[in-house]
């Protein structure tokens, strides 16, 4: 990247934070003065009765960095209320997780804490720094029928489809399910740690380089510090989180965070090889660097010289630019065409899918082909009710409204 601003001039850019959640970043990372102008400007110009749930997340971090510093005002007062309340809810979470963990020991499934609570965990000085709306969990793809019966026989349903059973073709497929208990323990169950790579044996130099935490009594292991950056710069590059359009901008402070405590525990050799490995260079290559410039990450200017020369292909820019969309009337099917892409590209299973309709059979779980005809049409009518109602500036149907529009985010 011999040019710092590669990331602006990309024509992939629609997920870096804007103005204002540039300014709370800034509030929320940097050090001394800037730190105090940054959240001045921000309170200037944010509205913060109706924030973002990606703004909203931050909060606990920017009430700690400026304590630091010494301001003092009312609103630093509810943040560190949020803090507070965020502490509990995590310790509440991890508490029901580490007796999951038990279960799977004592099942000999395999296991690795991912995401929210893994970062909160090894890289947050304080677990109520990092918000976490559930637990994700990775388990070996070999495993991933009995780890999901596993966490049925624990009262855990899928949230989706309660009918669902983990078969042979949908874990081909999909890289995880979502499953909720009575308690409202949420858990995300992985046996592929990213949806763009599905092949048997894709996860296995993450499983390799596994860390145990020193810090817990019982054995739970996490990503290495490189695998976390990677896994971190990927998730910074998509503009929807679970198709609710949550702006991604905790990415950058998770990001910024595990470069800050890992230091030289990073391997770039390896960081880069994992990213062209599985034709997510253009993403690495993009958020790297956003992290550069404007936050001054450092970087080896070794490793930067090899990232400006990666080849970038059509396909993987075309890739990224569906990624960033957001639903319109065809709802997700953009999205679920481009997870069939890279799975036909990927050459996986291709015995058991051999079209998008079979895909989309497998995928949204239905015993039928008819179904998925059906599915798309119902789904069509509505988005164009959705549609003309716009149009025509009548109110929407509350299930009409995008999840962060439902419910205040506090």
């Amino acid at each position: 990247m011999k040019n710092g601003s590669f990331w602006r001039s990309a024509p992939e850019t629609k997920f870096w934070p804007d103005r204002v959640q540039e300014l709370l970043l800034r509030a929320t990372l940097a050090p001394g003065a800037v730190a105090g102008e940054s959240y001045a400007k921000w309170l200037a110009l944010a509205d913060c009765d109706h924030l973002d749930q990606g703004s909203y997340r931050m909060l606990p971090l920017l009430a700690s960095n400026l304590g630091r510093q010494g301001i003092r005002d009312p609103f630093l007062k509810l943040c560190q209320g949020i803090h507070r309340h965020t502490w509990v809810r995590n310790q509440m979470q991890l508490s029901q997780t580490r007796e999951l963990l038990k279960d799977f020991r004592r099942e000999g499934i395999p296991v690795m804490l991912l995401k929210g609570a893994a970062l909160a965990l090894a890289y947050y000085a304080d677990c109520g720094l990092r918000p976490f709306e559930d637990i994700d969990l990775l388990v070996p793809t070999a495993q991933a029928q009995p780890a999901f019966a596993l966490l049925r026989r624990m009262g855990f349903l899928p949230c989706h489809f309660p009918g669902r059973e983990i078969t042979r073709e949908y874990s081909g497929i999909i890289h995880a399910v979502t499953m909720v208990n009575e308690r409202g323990l949420v858990v995300d169950l992985h046996w592929h740690l990213l949806f763009e790579c599905l092949n048997p044996n894709d996860d296995a130099d993450f499983w390799g380089a596994s860390e145990r935490l020193d810090k817990e009594s019982d054995p739970l292991y996490v990503l290495c510090p490189t695998d976390q950056l990677f896994h971190a710069c990927v998730h910074g590059c998509r503009h929807q989180v679970g198709g609710t359009n949550i702006p991604p901008i905790r990415w950058v402070a998770d990001a910024l965070t595990i470069m800050a405590v890992a230091g030289e525990r990073i391997d770039y050799r390896r960081l880069g090889q994992l990213a062209r490995e599985r034709q997510l260079g253009l993403a690495l290559k993009l958020t790297l660097g956003y992290l550069r410039d404007p936050w001054r990450a450092t970087l080896p200017e070794s490793f930067l010289s090899e990232m400006a020369d990666w080849p970038v292909s059509a396909w993987e820019r075309a890739e990224l630019r569906t990624q960033q969309k957001t639903f319109g009337f065809l709802g997700p099917l953009p999205m679920i065409w481009r997870y069939y892409r890279r799975f036909k590209r990927n050459g996986a299973r291709d015995r058991i899918v051999r079209n998008f309709a079979s895909y989309l059979q497998h995928f949204f779980h239905f015993q039928h082909r008819r179904d998925v005809l059906v599915f798309l049409a119902s789904k069509g009518i509505r988005n164009l009710g959705r549609w003309f109602r716009a149009k025509l500036r009548l109110p929407l149907h509350r299930h009409d409204l995008p999840f962060a529009k439902r419910s205040n985010p506090r």
